[in-house]
């Protein structure tokens, strides 16, 4: 007995069933995390390291280099990147998809805990992350209010930060902007000198006299005592007594001591600050908010809120904690707007089967199946730890039109038993027994289209395991579809709602009569003109086919003229974020006076917006790396349907603000974008650092004058600022006891700054500072008179062991595979294809750079990108299409039926070529999923068609008229499954709302595609049937149908009998 059996005839048990489902699903779909993407950690660690004071080629030689070198022996490594930058070190390790990454990771870990040992002593541990796409802050809070920025950064790190890591689902609340206070210890270089000291000296003694050490363990009177020396420093007076040195001998009484106090002066000061910020033009602190991969980003979102609210009580009067901005916003009107996509499609859907039918019951039970279906979907994507995120909820919207097309074939075929006179149940059992195998070979179908894209997700890369999600929720829905689909649809219409019909009560009201014939009337015609149509086809195959197949032939052409993204370059333009560069060295002072004076002109003439964030030092999103001459302001506006100034006017605004200032650079980007790498990257290799910087300049230069549509164009890698590099005499300093790190040491101590200890003040840990008081380092002649310790501590003057020389140094050293290399990037407009783009570029730097012979550039970006993922894309539909056949063979017993199928596929490009020509959108990785997904789709009806075909071959009709009946007789359930599904695409096709733009081209491509194949299939699978089988008349083994009594004679077992009913059906009109 089959499952639609089983289920007539136990319709409670299978009620009982769904309900219970439903309840569990209600308690579970409510605990399912949301975030915007899924959380995808591709092979990916990195490495940072700080190295304070210490310039980009100082870190690139002492602590890049050697931890490349030790990285480099790590398992299963496929490529290393590193950035040098002023003050710290950035090695990106990249793994094969087939790497265990734990294993890596130990790997990784093990290895810098012995390479880090070897690392110069001002530099920090080297610090190992994994990547995760999910962690873009979540939130950004600012403190602010009339206090100094050390008060303000107090408070930030003492009471909002660890009240909001407190809250759950929160990662890390990391605070930027402001200064921690330090002890500093400036110098006096005369007394220094006057006493034969050096910095080096102040600081070891700093370090050796602040000691806690344990001394072990004392009995006494059978008592124990734990020992310890303890001697750390705990205030400012205690640095200054702290003894460096004696005079006089050391016999007590007549020795001199010398203390810090002697040398230096002792202060709290404000650490030298990175980053200012300022919102709205007052001073502030950010606190940037992770939320952990594993959270519902927006229910994190709502308790952060909650627990800002609820501190600002705690807060010093006058001191204001806000929410400066939310991503969640993103991720609340994105999912909002595939919420209101999807429900829009089901309703359309429900018209159409309303439409068809005209049967209120029937509507009803598809009604009923389909939020059954999304419900017990959730749920295991919930059992199987999956998230709510723009993939899965695309993988719901795909799966939303098939979800019913099984309940659909299935409702509509019980409804022709009924129509017939046929009773209930038994129309519910032989209507769903008819149509059971063919509803398996069609989940199967579309199911096996996706197998490709889970067996070679490594060879996508990230790309693969991105879009997992989506083939997963796909699945998933379409298994739990066609469980709903043979069980609770027959259930509900043989029993519960028995499926009426004009039959059995015909409409009394004389105008809902009139338009349910006008409908069906339009029905009956379409059905004779699709009949007539085939059987002209019929009669002109070869003329038809070959037409068909030119119009083929001629589509693919046209695909040359579609351009091809990696992703859509999508935004939510609801902010404007510049970036400023000055020229390099500039002071921090003098890059916060131009930030602050755009800044106060755009509060002035900018309309209606709603927070202007000026960051002094930085001059990238998320942080990033900082530099003085760098800097950025973000405007942040409300959402479009509410802006006055837009982000194109308020660009126009400010572009000319910097014009006339000289050296200025500034870039605008409107809204988030959503993508990953760089759309065009032109990367330069040379030995000579800056022959490679002079000539990525000059291509630079040449793709902002010819190239203006590229956009935020920058340099990996910028001409030095100005810098004074010391060329040592190693032999006279060897000859002098001065090893050459200790002399390095000694200049970094004196104008770097350099953290002798830590001390403990009223309970804060703070770092003590060592460095030359601001008068003696003013001027390049300072350096002559400082000292370094020599044998027998004889003090020896800076220059006679070194000659000065002047030159420029580097902002960052960017490494590829431990070569250098400078990377000049840059991103398009929405509608422009990287594809189209990238000849142009090569076109244009050819004809106008003309590089030194030693200088190699390479073209990389999404361009390059694409034409990795297009071979690997293509081998997958091609393994698809394999698949499809293999899968349909095994269901038909036959090689010819599942030929006759294959025909379809070419058609589904048709349609997908043409809207995309139609459009002028370029083609994306995202229309590829939809193809793969197409592949099922499309071969779902000729499925249907070959398998009734076959129904009907085997109650005796002849090839010709049981083609022709088939075609008629499947036309309205082939419409209905193919409408549904368009339907439902439609709203995400061609009105994706914000932040949902992403996703358009899956509903473009299932639109475009399957529009076009679902007609051409009418009439090319008939055809191509007709002409494989006329040859001989053969009567297959059996349909996919199962062996109910009443399959051939389903007369026996009408309720009701109309002569002239069955006259009007196509298929017992040609039995007869």
């Amino acid at each position: 007995m089959t499952l639609p059996e089983r289920s007539v005839e136990h319709p409670v048990t299978v009620i009982v069933l769904a309900a219970l489902l439903v309840g569990i699903a209600a308690t579970m779909v409510p605990r399912l995390a949301v975030n915007l993407y899924p959380d995808v950690s591709p092979p990916v660690i990195s490495v940072s390291t700080s190295f304070p004071g210490a310039g980009p080629e100082d870190v690139e030689q002492n602590v890049t280099v050697p931890l490349e070198t030790a990285l480099a022996a790590v398992t299963g490594l496929d490529s290393i990147n590193s950035t040098s930058s002023t003050g710290s070190s950035r090695i990106t390790l990249f793994f094969g998809y087939d790497q265990d990454l734990d294993e890596a990771m130990n790997e990784v870990t093990s290895i810098l805990s012995t390479a880090g040992n070897r690392l110069p002593d001002d530099a920090g541990s080297p610090v190992a992350r994994r990547f995760n796409l999910a962690n873009i802050p979540v939130m950004q809070l600012v403190l602010r209010g009339d206090f100094s920025l050390e008060e303000l950064r107090r408070a930030a790190e003492d009471r909002v930060k660890p009240a909001v890591e407190s809250v759950p689902g929160v990662a890390a609340a990391d605070v930027s902007g402001g200064g921690s206070l330090e002890v500093r210890v400036e110098l006096m270089k005369n007394r220094l000198a006057a006493y034969g000291l050096t910095p080096r000296a102040v600081a070891s003694a700093l370090d050796q006299q602040n000691v806690l050490v344990s001394g072990g363990t004392l009995v006494d009177n059978a008592r124990e005592f734990q020992l310890r020396t303890a001697e750390e420093l705990s205030s400012l007076e205690e640095v200054r007594r702290v003894v460096v040195t004696t005079l006089g001998g050391g016999e007590v009484g007549r020795a001199r001591l010398v203390r810090v106090e002697d040398v230096a002066e002792v202060r709290l000061a404000s650490s030298d600050e990175t980053t200012r910020v300022f919102v709205n033009g007052e001073p502030g602190v950010f606190l940037r908010v992770q939320n952990s991969s594993d959270s519902n980003a927006v229910r994190v979102s709502d308790s952060v809120r909650e627990r800002v609210a609820s501190l600002e009580g705690d807060l010093p009067p006058g001191m204001s904690l806000e929410v400066l901005s939310d991503n969640t916003a993103l991720i609340r009107a994105t999912l909002n707007q595939v919420y209101a996509s999807a429900f829009q499609g089901a309703l359309l859907a429900m018209a159409v089967l309303f439409i068809f039918l005209r049967n209120v019951r029937g509507t009803l039970i598809i009604g009923l199946s389909l939020p059954l279906s999304v419900l017990i979907t959730l749920m295991a994507m919930a059992v199987f730890g999956l998230t709510l995120n723009l993939l899965t909820l695309t993988g719901l919207i795909m799966g939303l039109g098939m979800v019913v097309d099984g309940s659909i074939v299935i409702l509509e075929n019980i409804h022709n038993y009924r129509e017939r006179g046929t009773k209930a149940v038994v129309a519910a059992v032989l209507g769903s027994q008819e149509m059971y195998r063919a509803i398996v070979a069609s989940t199967a179908t579309t199911l096996g289209v996706f197998v490709p894209v889970l067996l070679f997700r490594n060879d996508l890369g990230f790309m693969g395991y991105f879009f997992t999600d989506l083939v997963f929720t796909v699945a998933i829905s379409l298994v739990v579809s066609l469980v709903v689909a043979v069980s609770v649809v027959p259930a509900l219409a043989g029993a519960l709602l028995p499926l009426n019909t004009r039959v059995q009560k015909p409409l009394r009201l004389a105008p809902l009569r009139a338009a349910d014939l006008l409908v069906e009337g339009f029905f009956c015609r379409l059905e004779r003109g699709y009949g007539r149509a085939l059987r002209y086809g019929l009669d002109h195959r070869f003329l038809v086919l070959l037409l068909v197949t030119l119009v083929t032939i001629f589509s693919f052409r046209q695909f040359g003229d579609v351009g091809i993204n990696l992703f859509v370059r999508s935004r939510t333009d609801d902010t404007v974020f510049f970036s400023l560069q000055m020229p390099l060295g500039t002071p921090l002072e003098e890059t916060e006076g131009i930030l602050r004076g755009l800044g106060e002109e755009l509060e002035r003439r900018v309309q209606g917006w709603n927070n202007i964030v000026i960051t002094a030092g930085s001059g990238r999103r998320w942080g990033g790396s900082s530099a003085s001459h760098l800097g950025s302001i973000q405007i942040t506006l409300p959402p479009p349907a509410e802006q006055i100034d837009t982000p194109e006017s308020i660009t126009r605004l400010v572009m000319p603000l910097v014009a006339d200032i000289p050296g200025v650079n500034l870039t605008a980007q409107a809204g988030r974008r959503a993508g990953t790498s760089a759309a065009v990257s032109v990367e330069i290799r040379a030995e000579s650092a800056d022959l490679a910087v002079e000539t990525a300049l000059e291509a630079r230069r040449i793709i902002l004058e010819h190239l203006p549509q590229v956009e935020d164009l920058e340099l990996s890698l910028e001409q030095g600022g100005p810098e004074l590099a010391f060329r040592i005499d190693r032999e006279r300093a060897a000859a002098l006891g001065v090893s050459v790190p200790a002399l390095a040491q000694e200049i970094r101590s004196a104008y770097g700054g350099n953290r002798a200890t830590t001390m403990k003040d009223e309970g804060t840990l703070r770092d003590v500072v060592i460095i030359l008081q601001e008068s003696d380092r003013e001027d390049r002649q300072s350096l002559d008179s400082l000292y370094v310790s020599g044998a027998g501590g004889a003090l020896i003057p800076l220059s006679s062991l070194a000659t000065i020389i002047q030159g420029r140094a580097p902002t960052s050293i960017e490494r590829q595979d431990r070569r250098r290399v400078v990377t000049v990037t840059g991103d398009l407009p929405a509608g422009v294809a990287a594809t189209d783009f990238q000849p142009l570029l090569q076109e244009t730097l050819d004809r106008h750079l003309i590089p030194p012979g030693e200088v190699q550039i390479f073209y990389g970006g999404e361009a390059q990108d694409i034409d990795e993922f297009s071979r690997t894309f293509g081998f997958i539909i091609l393994t698809a299409v394999l698949l499809v056949f293999g899968i349909m063979a095994s269901q038909f017993e036959s090689f010819l039926d599942p030929l006759v199928i294959f025909f379809s596929i070419p058609l589904l490009f048709v349609g997908v070529i043409w809207i995309y020509r139609i459009t002028g959108q370029p083609f994306s990785l995202f229309a590829a999923v939809g193809v793969v997904a197409l592949v099922g789709i499309v071969v779902n009806n000729g499925i249907v068609l070959v398998d009734y075909t076959n129904t009907l071959r085997a109650r005796g009709l002849p090839v010709r008229e049981a083609t022709l009946a088939a075609g008629q007789n499947r036309l309205r359930p082939i419409l209905m499954t193919s409408l549904t599904t368009i339907l439902g695409m439609v709203p995400l096709a061609f009105f994706p709302g914000e932040g949902s733009e992403t996703i358009q081209p899956i509903g473009q491509t299932i639109v475009g595609g399957l529009s076009v194949a679902s007609v051409m299939t009418l009439f090319v699978t008939p055809l191509i049937y007709s002409l494989l089988n006329g040859w001989r008349d053969w009567k297959p083994r059996g349909p996919l149908i199962g062996k109910y009594p009443a399959d051939l004679h389903p007369e026996e077992h009408q309720e009701d009998s109309r002569e002239d009913y069955p006259d009007d059906d196509p298929v017992w009109r040609n039995a007869q």
